[in-house]
């Protein structure tokens, strides 16, 4: 692990200082590519228009005639957070045009797997006139075709990487990732997808002349806490578009004008709406509605979402809350024994670094092994894939990645070695998952995966990076530019956090919980409160003894209060005294 200082570039860091912004946030933002005031301006005047999505014409028509003639609609949802807040997002978008309710299926992912699949289709009543997918259907070549042969329409929205083949016979395919789209935000969420089709429905109706008096047109700025919601939890890219999205979120959720159910959800944790920033959605309410697809079933998050009443809320909210903690739980015990294998792979003795690690346990529970490939990604900083036994008894994997190593295509180019060995895969340059159809396939598998990863990585690649914004003096390390960095956000993937670094004198040091630890770091004659989160058990701190330490300044409010509080994320180094 070693850390690398971010480059500011001097004439956006010149720009942004003398647009009167904070000198520290101007490093930072020069350092991540704004190139100047105009950049940050976060309005939704610069949203991207949905023109120039392929196919959204077709598919805007074809809703804005079934929203018209009141035709059943099935809505074909994921059971993650994107997945429910997409369908969701349709269910009301189509509601509010003045279409027909539409009905909800979301597959179990323990007994059904991901996506529009054809038993999915064969759950959905004969009289359906027209499928619309959401976070899903890219790859779903037999369950469109199930689909059309039951004379059902079929539009698909997604934003997954699309693979070889697309599905046919189609009213549309609405995927900014799909060949031949010319949209300029590749990193848009399933959920943004959903929303855009929504807007360009809208639009097609405007033109009908379908709203009037009687039937008021929908400010779709209602639906924009549900689009920051699953952009921040799918983990998708923070590029402008997207920031833009997420901005305006979670302004509606910190004026408690967003839905009961977010409110509810932070509720139950303990959590202020008017402290909401990213990192509370993503840590704090994103598990929780993930905790029903993992656990249970995702329509109780998407019952959630809808809900009009503030005490089936609460309600529906304590028992989410109650799953996550199960899931907590259950991931602990998990991450546990794969962290060990995973350590017996990287210490035994062999040819070189293991590039890879794949991990497998039947017994594993299938809902959280994506949570505990991206523990051991963190902790040893490789591709990993850990894999479990399903229902079926088919072999399930979930993965997570490194930077320069796109897991999607390894697993592509394992499938091409390899015809047959993969039954199913799919996902992103960072996370994606894959079926196998016996035991006996893992060792095959990893030993290709491994191939390519030995390919198309150096073993340099595999030391963690800890990118550094520099380091903070007494008047700097401060309330204020904790505040004014919590304020000039949102920050997420590929727009990160500031993280700072130094080297302090350690005291104070006491355990929190398992993996938490409070101290006091002292630098020179200034001192700062620290917390250690989600540490391995591994790792500590010991009084009198210095650290570098790599860190964030954040805000630690309580009864009213604000300090400064120092968050360590990596303790890189130890110094003698």
């Amino acid at each position: 692990m070693r850390i690398q200082l971010r480059q500011v570039e001097h004439e956006p860091f010149t720009a942004l200082t003398s647009a009167g912004i904070d000198p520290v946030l101007a490093r930072v933002y020069s350092a991540r590519g704004v190139a100047g005031p105009d950049d940050l301006d976060l309005g939704l005047a610069g949203l991207a228009s949905y023109t120039q999505l392929k196919d959204i014409d077709q598919a805007a028509k074809r809703l804005a005639i079934a929203i018209k003639n009141a035709e059943k609609l099935a809505i074909a949802g994921d059971f993650d957070s994107d997945g429910a807040a997409g369908a969701s997002l349709l269910i009301e978008g189509i509601l509010d045009l003045g279409g027909r309710l539409p009905s909800l299926f979301i597959p179990n992912r323990l007994t059904q797997g991901y996506g529009l699949s054809p038993g999915l289709v064969a759950e959905m009543p004969a009289d359906t006139n027209l499928v619309i997918t959401v976070d899903n259907g890219i790859a779903s070549i037999a369950g469109v075709a199930a689909a059309r042969a039951r004379g059902f329409d079929v539009i698909v929205t997604d934003h997954h990487l699309a693979g070889e083949r697309l599905p046919e016979d189609c009213v549309a395919i609405v995927n900014p990732n799909q060949p031949g789209c010319a949209f300029p935000w590749k990193g848009t969420a399933g959920v943004g997808v959903a929303f855009y089709l929504i807007a360009a429905t809208r639009a097609k109706l405007r033109e009908d002349k379908w709203f009037g008096e009687h039937r008021p047109e929908p400010n779709l700025s209602k639906y924009l806490d549900l689009v920051a919601l699953a952009t921040i939890a799918d983990v998708a890219p923070f590029e402008r578009n997207n920031r833009i999205f997420i901005a305006a979120g979670l302004e509606r959720i910190r004026q408690r004008r967003c839905r009961i159910g977010i409110l509810a959800l932070l509720e139950v944790a303990g959590v202020e709406p008017e402290n909401v920033t990213a990192e509370t959605v993503g840590f704090i309410v994103a598990p929780r509605i993930n905790a029903a697809g993992r656990l249970e079933d995702m329509r109780t998050g998407v019952r959630l979402l809808l809900s009009q009443d503030e005490q089936a809320a609460r309600e529906i909210a304590r028992t989410l809350d109650q799953l996550n903690r199960e899931r907590r739980s259950i991931e602990d015990g998990i991450r546990e024994e794969a962290e060990e294998i995973a350590a017996q792979i990287v210490s035994a003795p062999q040819d070189g670094e293991p590039f890879v690690l794949c991990p497998y346990q039947p017994d594993w529970h299938e809902g959280v092994i994506g949570i505990v490939a991206a523990r051991l990604r963190e902790r040893f900083h490789r591709p990993t894939i850990v894999f479990t036994k399903a229902a079926d008894g088919s072999i399930k994997g979930s993965g997570r990645s490194i930077p320069w190593f796109h897991i999607r295509d390894a697993i592509a180019a394992v499938d091409a070695q390899h015809p047959g060995l993969i039954t199913k895969f799919g996902g992103h340059a960072a996370a994606a998952g894959l079926s196998l159809a016996k035991e006996t396939d893992i060792a095959v598998f990893t030993e290709a995966f491994a191939a390519v990863a030995r390919r198309e990585l150096r073993a340099s690649d595999l030391e963690e990076i800890i990118y550094s914004d520099g380091e903070l003096g007494e008047s700097t390390a401060c309330l204020d530019t904790a505040l004014a960095i919590e304020k000039g956000g949102p920050w997420g993937r590929e727009f990160e956090p500031p993280i700072f670094h130094g080297t302090f004198l350690v005291k104070n040091v006491r355990e929190l919980r398992s993996n938490t630890l409070k101290c006091t770091v002292q630098k020179e004659h200034w001192a700062l409160d620290a917390i250690w989160f989600r540490r391995n058990s591994e790792q500590s701190l010991e009084d009198g003894k210095r650290y570098t330490i790599a860190y964030a300044l954040s805000v630690n409010r309580w009864r009213s209060r604000e300090n400064l509080q120092l968050r360590i994320e990596k303790v890189l180094e130890e110094h003698s005294s």
